[in-house]
Parts: structure tokens; sequence; C-alpha cells
């Protein structure tokens, strides 16, 4: 066969191909189809693709992939290996990826597999894009293979999309010369291919006997602590390194959990941080933590508080796991709110965002004292269980904490005994007689500039105290407490919405101490939450507009004023 005569379609010219699988298969036709008289050219063109760019390269490269994986499936999907010398086991999945558990040390990790002249092979024909000695211990137990990595190694195999067939081997080596290009490829046919297998009976069959091995070989109860003893208790998944971690210290977890279970996830980020030695000595961490929190500055009440109450409360959000960092944190502060009883998860970061933190119980200088904490926690917990209620109560409570910002009342024995029935009436009082002004007071000039080029997103600027205060109500944050800054032009406050006007995110532009242009200086969506990747985009398009828009308003105003004294001096020519 002339393999000059072979003219590559374009995708194959440009980039790594996952395609390569079947160019190999063209050229085993041709051998197949020789009593034909068709040239090679003919066998590529009728049987891989017309050349029509990336998208025809990624779904012929995901076809392939998904029917090589369904044969694996087929012929053998786990195999399991016992090393009593160094007390190891492993379990191979499909001949590509290996779980390797190793009781003696206490650790799950995952790798690639080849053994010998395979896997140095496999590393040199992936251009040193995969490391199949490079062991991975962020492992998933109760849903494995849940990520679309492991695909690779299967790419990579012999018989695979990226393997050598025996015949035009050189031709393959020349598809796998731009790395760049190959891993953006790679990863989106791996993607396409992992989206179609989440919903194939075999692969749900072998992802359930994946589990079921590893929890058997791990120890059920171990795996057992460890789902008690997670930081992030909304996850349904199960790392293998916090696996590890109870099983390094399965005695503490033992006691822990005899004594009060409801501490275990607190044992956890302590050991975390703590990094004990193998050989630590303790046979019981209570004494250990509770120490840590009176060294930290927290009273002896903080422990019996989290003794009673658990962690499962005190996180900042619903998606956020607890760390001994935030776990003291949330303490100090409700130790200057009077130790209230813990409000629905997720609503301790709400008030924090949108009221401030307390400096004591009585005062705070950027935030709302502690008094104003303790109703508003008391207030949650009593109506967790009324969706309605506490929706409107988190409404009130960003209204309420802008008033106690500005007029910081100090609450007598009477009125504290009505808690929030009186800051409820005196807030009615104040909102009467505190009308904002609804002018457009500063940054007029951002009202020239031409928001609709952005097309995406709708952009309102924030320019009247009233305006400010309307988006912390809604967004549920403490904007308005940029007004002053506003007012002395340090500060601008623009609303990305939606073209119906539905509010996504806040950007926030302060000045720069350097030169005095503007530059991001928060940009967050609703209860502070991160945004995504393209509103953070169009951020960067809206700060340059800004800042272009400013420059322009300057020129033009210089240019007004030149104008007027140059129109002033001739007119004083002309009289005289």
């Amino acid at each position: 066969m002339n393999l000059s005569r072979l003219i590559e379609p374009e995708q194959m010219q440009l980039e790594i191909d996952g395609g390569s699988k079947l160019l190999n298969k063209a050229f085993e036709r041709y051998h197949r189809m020789r009593r034909l008289d068709r040239s090679a050219q003919d066998i590529v063109s009728l049987h891989i693709v017309r050349p029509s760019g990336h998208q025809d390269t990624v779904s012929l490269g995901a076809a392939a992939l998904l029917q090589h994986c369904k044969a694996l499936f087929r012929m053998f999907s786990l195999r399991i290996f016992h090393s009593p010398d160094d007390g190891r086991s492993s379990i191979h999945v499909c001949g590509a990826v290996e779980y390797v558990i190793d009781r003696r040390n206490g650790r799950i990790s995952a790798r690639g597999i080849g053994d010998g002249q395979q896997a140095g092979a496999v590393r040199q024909r992936a251009n040193n894009l995969l490391d199949t000695a490079l062991a991975y211990q962020n492992v998933e137990l109760l849903k494995p293979l849940c990520k679309p990595f492991w695909l690779q190694f299967i790419a990579f195999q012999p018989g695979g999309i990226c393997g050598k067939s025996g015949l035009a081997d050189h031709f393959q080596k020349s598809l796998w010369s731009s790395a760049p290009s190959a891993v953006e490829v790679l990863d989106e046919i791996c993607n396409r291919v992992h989206r179609q297998l989440r919903k194939d009976p075999d692969f749900l069959r072998l992802q359930a006997h994946l589990s079921y091995w590893l929890i058997k070989l791990i120890n059920p109860q171990v795996v057992h602590l460890a789902l008690l003893s997670r930081t992030d208790k909304r996850s349904t998944s199960l790392d293998a390194r916090h696996v590890s971690l109870v099983w390094k210290y399965q005695s503490l977890y033992v006691r822990m959990h005899s004594e009060n279970p409801r501490l275990l996830p607190v044992l956890s980020a302590w050991l975390q941080i703590k990094r004990l030695d193998v050989n630590h000595g303790l046979k019981d961490a209570v004494p250990s933590i509770r120490q840590d929190l009176l060294d930290n500055g927290l009273p002896p009440k903080a422990w019996r508080y989290l003794s009673s109450h658990g962690t499962r409360k005190l996180t900042r959000n619903n998606n956020c796991a607890l760390s001994w960092d935030r776990l003291e944190h949330w303490l100090h502060i409700l130790n200057k709110s009077r130790w209230p009883n813990p409000p629905p998860p997720g609503f301790l970061g709400l008030l924090s965002d949108a009221a401030g933190e307390p400096d004591n119980y009585f005062q705070s200088e950027s935030g709302v004292p502690g008094w104003f904490w303790n109703w508003s926690c008391e207030a949650a917990a009593n109506c967790a269980q009324d969706p309605l209620a506490i929706r409107q109560l988190k409404d009130q409570i960003v209204q309420w904490a802008f008033l106690v910002r500005i007029y910081q009342p100090k609450p007598d024995g009477n009125q504290q005994r009505r808690r929030l029935n009186w800051l409820e009436d005196w807030a009615d009082r104040k909102e009467s007689c505190a009308m904002l002004p609804n002018e457009d007071s500063w940054g007029l000039w951002l009202r020239n500039l031409h928001w609709n080029s952005l097309q995406t997103l709708r952009v309102v600027p924030l320019l009247s105290p009233h305006a400010m205060r309307q988006e912390g109500v809604s967004m549920h944050n403490c904007i308005d407490r940029y007004i002053g800054d506003c007012e002395n032009g340090n500060y601008l406050a623009l609303s990305l919405r939606e073209c119906g006007g539905k509010r996504l995110a806040l950007l926030g532009l302060s000045r720069s101490d350097r030169d005095g242009a503007w530059e991001l200086d928060e940009l967050a969506g609703p209860c502070n939450r991160p945004v995504k990747l393209q509103i953070h985009e169009v951020a960067r398009m809206v700060l340059e507009q800004v800042r272009c828009g400013e420059l322009a308003y300057r020129d033009s105003a210089e240019l007004r004023l030149a104008l007027s004294f140059n129109s002033g001096g001739t007119e004083s020519q002309t009289s005289r």
C-alpha cells in the first residue's frame, strides 16, 4: 500500500485526533478489500469523515471510545488481586485503572495500570499527557468512576482510540504531536462518552460492583465511621482521603462515636489541622480539642454548646464544608451573641452577609450588635419548619440590619424582652421618616455609556442611596454600607441582570491606591454566592467599559472648560 497517496482529513491535519482508531480500521479494511479496485484515498474518505472540523473529530472519537468501553464491560470488568506480603489488595477495572487498598498504611489510591514495557509504551504514546505511575488519592468510594478522567486510560489502551493497532503506527505518532490540542480534544471526547455511560445499565452495574468491593476490602466499620464523620453533611459522596484519615486514627473515632456521635465531624476538622503522628499516644481526643478551644479565647460553654447541638447548623451555607477555622469563627460570633439556639443550616451565612458581624453584644463598628444576632437566630430556630415564615424573616432582616447600622439603637430592658416585636415596630417608624433620596447622586457619566454592546446581560448602575438599598434587600447583601464611598467618588456598584430584569450578580468597583483607576473589588450573586465563569467575563468587559467611559468623560469636560475659557477671553478682548 502506498502511504504517500493518503490525504488526511482536515481535522487530522490540524490537531490530535480522537478518531485515529477509525483511521487504523480504514487501513485494515483496505487490506480486506484489496480484491476490489479502490484506492486508499477512497477508503479514508468513505469510512472516516468528510473534512468538516473539530466537532466531527470529537463525534468519531466518542463513538469509537463508547463502543470500546461497552466491549470491555462485556469481556471483563473487575479483577481482584491480594498481596499478603505487604497487606495490599488491588482492583483492576477494565484493565486500565487500578484501585489500591493499603491496609498497612491506611491509604486508598487509584492509578492507571500497565506492567513493564506496556506501561512505558502507553506513556510514550500519550506524549506525557498521562502518567501511569502517579497515584490519585481523591477517590470517590460510594460512586466510583464518577468523573470522566478515567476514560483517558481506556483511550490509551492497546485497541483504544489512541492506541496502536499494528498498522500505520508511524502515522499515529504524527497525529499525537501537538499536546495542547490533544488535551482539549481528548477531554471533550471523554466528557461526551461519560455523559452517555451514566445512563448505561452495564456501567451502573460496574459502579455498584466496584463500590461494593472497595467497601468490603477497606472495612465496613471504617466506612461507617467515615460516613458519620464527614464535614460536609449534605454531600452524597465519600472521599477516600477522609476514609484514610478515619482509618489512621480509628481508635479516636471509635471512642468519640461511643461517647457523642454528633461530635465526629468536629474530630475530623480538628485532625485535619493537627496531623498527629501515628504514635500519638492519645486514647481520647476530647480533652485536647476542648483545650484548643480555650486557648483560642472561647469560654468553656463553647464545648457544651457543641455537645448539645452538634455542627450541622454551624455552616456558612448549605454547600460549605466544615473546617476547624470556620468552626472557631462561628463559635466566637455565637459567644458575642450570648449563645442563641442554632438557626437552620445556611442562616448564619445569610446573617453575616446581610447584617455584618458583631464586636460584642451591645455594639459593632461595621456590622450589627450581638443582640441583633441573638434575636434573629432565635426567631429563625422557632420558624425553621415553616418555609414561608423563614423566607419572610430573611427579607425583613436585611431591612432591619440596614436601619440598625445607620441609627445604632440601644434597646433597654423592656425592649429587649419584646425582642423582634420591638425591632419591627421601631423599624416601621424609622422607615416612615427616613425616606432615602431616589435622585442620581454620583457617577452621572455612567448614564451615557452604551451598555447594550454587552448583549448577553443588562447592566444597571446604582447611582442613588435608594437604588443601593433596594439592591441590598433584593440580593440579601450589605451593599448599602458603601453609600458613603459612592458619594465620595471612591466606589461604584453595578447590577448585572438578565434581559427580563432578574438580578444575577452585583459588581463592585473601587479606586486603585496606585493610580486611581477603577479595579474589581467584588463580584457576587444573591447572598454573596459565587457566580459563573461567563459572568466573570462580562464583569471584565464592564470594568474596561467603565474605565474608557470615565476617560472619555474627563476629556470632554476638559475640552468644554478650555472652550469656555477661550470664548471668555475673546469676549473680553472684543469689549476692550
